[in-house]
């Protein structure tokens, strides 16, 4: 079993032999569409990433304020505002 990194989030896949799982990659995914959101983070969780979700442009802003990550997936047309401007 390997060590848990204090940024290893619980929705870690333990059992996943990723070399991307050592480095305990993070990501972040913006997406409004629940359905969609909820595959994408399925397969990424099954590859072995660390994956947070954010349905709003206001709850991406608090995430991306509140925690480090090593990727982000964005949707640019959010209900609440642009994902471009989590660009800036």
């Amino acid at each position: 079993s390997l060590p848990a990194s204090p940024r290893q989030p619980a929705s870690f896949n333990l059992s996943t032999k990723s070399p991307l799982y050592l480095s305990g990659m993070k990501l972040l995914l913006i997406e409004d569409e629940p359905e969609l959101a909820s595959s994408i983070a399925e397969y990424l969780t099954a590859q072995g990433y660390g994956c947070e979700r954010a349905a709003t442009y206001r709850q991406a802003v608090d995430k991306i304020e509140g925690h480090a990550y090593d990727c982000i997936l964005l949707d640019l047309m959010l209900p609440d505002g642009s994902g471009l401007r989590l660009l800036e």
